[in-house]
């Protein structure tokens, strides 16, 4: 098959159950503290050291993190996620984490049991609402691939985590098919996994598969007849980057129900992912991504922007330094 079960997907499902895997099977990832009930919660936002993490355990769009700096604000997403439990049952469990500075990187990897295809492709994403990397989380508002500064040494320290991982699923008896994502912060100690997706994320696929040479339908039926062992994937030099534009009052509520102009008038290279988007409307709060390939970042980035600026609606916005600084 492609795609995990359900027993798998709690590498998603539960950040918690993420967690005490990697802490288990000797994974590189960051310390925390897992608490399963209010009072417990808030007597630990008043003594954990600062800054820190704070995450649901699960599923939440990718918006049930906060970095908190003072006693106040751990407070705040305490009450906020088990309290008032803005993200539902997914804030039943809480995760204090300490947090890891350094470079993020996504890598992604088909993956069949005990089994992953070779080499990994990476992606860089932009979580955050704000330039320079400000404001609340997002699904993400931007990606390029490949990531500037991955080398063979990262590529060997996230194929051991990886390893590890598919080991430990397989021998608790759920092992692991299909696209595993792996979110990993470079520190100064090497790469440390922030957390899993089983699934192709976005818009980090968006910037991924247009670079991809190897057929996908030829991936996923290695995938499900245990072939990957003898694939070997290829992948363009060609660099890509991809904006998404959003609509009025995302990450919050967002505002909805515009007609999408000036699709019609895009390059003929360009890649457009609809998402929040329905017959010729917008329905959600990350509305188009457009990506770009290019044989550097700066032309992609320059392509990518040039048609970005052709699309309009009612309160559309976007981030725009997406890519920014890179040669």
């Amino acid at each position: 098959m492609f795609g995990p079960s359900k027993a798998s997907a709690q590498l998603e499902g539960s950040k918690a159950f993420a967690k005490l895997l990697m802490q288990k099977c000797g994974i590189p990832t960051a310390s925390a503290c897992i608490t399963a009930g209010l009072a417990a919660a808030k007597e630990y936002a008043y003594q954990c050291e600062l800054p820190i993490v704070i995450k649901v355990d699960g599923l939440a769009s990718g918006k049930g993190v906060r970095i908190v700096r003072t006693r106040q604000e751990a407070a705040d997403a305490v009450t906020d996620f088990m309290g008032k439990k803005v993200f539902g049952d997914s804030g039943n469990t809480i995760l204090f984490e300490k947090m890891l500075v350094g470079r993020e990187v996504s890598v992604f990897a088909f993956c069949n049991g005990r089994t992953f295809a070779r080499p990994l492709v990476t992606a860089c994403d932009y979580k955050t609402a704000g330039e320079r990397n400000t404001g609340p989380n997002t699904g993400g508002m931007g990606a390029y691939s490949p990531s500037e500064f991955w080398n063979e040494e990262l590529e060997r320290q996230a194929k051991e985590s990886i390893q590890r991982t598919l080991d430990a699923m397989a021998d608790k008896g759920m092992p692991f098919h299909g696209v595993l994502y792996v979110g990993f912060m470079l520190t100064a100690e090497g790469l440390k996994v922030l957390e899993f997706n089983v699934r192709f994320g976005d818009p980090e696929a968006q910037v991924i598969l247009p670079r991809m040479i190897t057929p996908l339908s030829s991936v996923i039926e290695a995938t499900i007849d245990g072939t990957l062992d003898v694939l070997s994937l290829q992948w363009a030099e060609e660099v890509c980057v991809g904006v998404v534009i959003a609509s009025a009052g995302y990450p919050g509520t967002p505002q909805i129900g515009f007609q999408v102009y000036g699709l019609q008038n895009l390059d003929p290279r360009i890649f457009v992912f609809k998402g929040g988007m329905r017959n010729g409307g917008t329905t959600a709060g990350r509305v188009l991504t457009i990506a770009a390939c290019g044989k550097s970042f700066a032309e992609a980035q320059q392509v990518c922007y040039a048609n970005v600026r052709r699309i309009s609606f009612e309160g559309s916005w976007y981030r725009t330094d997406i890519a920014q600084g890179l040669s």
